[in-house]
């Protein structure tokens, strides 16, 4: 379910890297000096950048590790044999005045981190020192969020930086709304939304949208629902969903975060808002407390009589939900949808299809009784 506690991500090149580049930091240390780059290295200072030193001409033997030569008004720049490509040791001048960057250098090291998945945090222990990333976005792939987590310890100059992700369950009983615990999120030009769910057609591309619930600030919320009425498609984690009627919008206030949930339904997966001008209605089951997994289907086929009752001039009784489900499944008069999050289950009802000959033929097979 959630990849990192079976494959913890490894990338063994940064490590091999990082652990070369800290190597050079304790030589250029007993050489008086500090352990300066070309390029921007990590957490290495940039020589380019650095006040009174100015670049020379190309140096085509490279025999200081460099590119170029470069003149360095308060200290001396020399070689670092076997060093990684591009570093090289600057040695002060005795009381001279050093730019910040080389005042304040550090050592850095190399480490692990573990990501709960339970409380959605990253840990990095290193001695006594523990370093904590709450709120992290646990549906990105382990490559990503090692990057993210990296550029996150560089700014802070934390002295530490990571080369492997490991994944943990701390609490089994938190369960997330997705089960890889990747958020989607939907926008339009305008604006952009975390989801709690949705139920689309089952196509990526140009997909009709039926429900999809939101969490951002009203204003946000507003503006994807004009976008809505307006008969205009909203990107849903990547892929374009089209509305297929009018969209209604409920907002609930979510104080502790100062932000609203806001849940946007098609009329025609609405009891008493289908209209007879409609071709499809649909049945939706939402994640309710103490719903087993078992239970799911049967509250689907229960929707859907339901929503046959209202849509069909024919009479439609309960007892009919098992074999007359099936049967349409069957002949394409229901569809699945795709869904996820807090909207659990759905079909789409063609309504403009032979409904009539369905029905007769279970009763001529004594399959469903009047």
């Amino acid at each position: 379910m959630y990849s990192l506690v079976e494959s913890p991500y490894e990338d063994e090149r940064l490590k091999a890297e990082l652990e070369a580049i800290t190597q050079a930091q304790l030589r250029a240390k007993e050489m008086g000096g500090i352990l300066v780059t070309e390029f921007d290295k990590h957490f290495l200072p940039s020589i380019t950048n650095l006040e009174d030193v100015t670049r020379g001409p190309y140096n085509p033997l490279t025999h200081t590790g460099l590119v170029f030569n470069w003149v360095c008004n308060f200290g001396e720049i020399k070689a670092l044999s076997d060093a990684p490509h591009g570093l090289a040791v600057l040695v002060p001048h005795a009381g001279a005045a050093l730019p910040q960057p080389l005042i304040d250098e550090k050592m850095w090291k190399v480490c692990e981190a573990i990501l709960d998945y339970s409380t959605r945090t990253v840990t990095i222990k290193e001695g006594e020192t523990v370093i904590t990333f709450p709120s992290v976005d646990v549906g990105l792939d382990g490559r990503k969020l090692l990057v993210e987590i990296n550029a996150a310890l560089l700014e802070q100059n934390a002295g530490i930086l990571i080369w492997k992700i490991s994944g943990t369950i701390s609490n089994p009983d938190v369960q997330h709304l997705y089960p890889n615990g990747d958020v989607p999120r939907v926008r339009n030009e305008h604006a952009q939304a975390d989801v709690t769910g949705y139920a689309t057609t089952n196509s990526n591309w140009n997909a009709t949208l039926v429900y999809v619930g939101v969490v951002a600030h009203k204003t946000a919320i507003e503006s994807l629902h004009a976008t809505l009425l307006q008969r205009k498609s909203l990107s849903l984690d990547g892929y374009p969903a089209e509305p297929d009627s009018h969209f209604r919008l409920e907002v609930t206030p979510m104080p502790d975060f100062n932000l609203f949930h806001g849940a946007l339904i098609s009329d025609a997966a609405l009891p008493n808002h289908w209209i007879p001008q409609d071709e499809k209605a649909y049945a939706l089951v939402f994640k309710q407390p103490g719903l087993k997994e078992e239970k799911l289907e049967a509250l689907l086929e229960s929707a859907v009589m339901v929503r046959l009752r209202e849509v069909l001039p024919h009479a439609v009784k309960d007892e009919w939900d098992r074999e007359l489900f099936a049967r349409a499944l069957q002949k394409g008069l229901i569809d699945r949808l795709r869904t996820d999050g807090d909207c659990l289950a759905g079909v789409r009802i063609h309504l403009d299809k032979d409904w009539t000959s369905t029905l007769n033929e279970l009763l001529a097979e004594n399959t469903i009784t009047l």
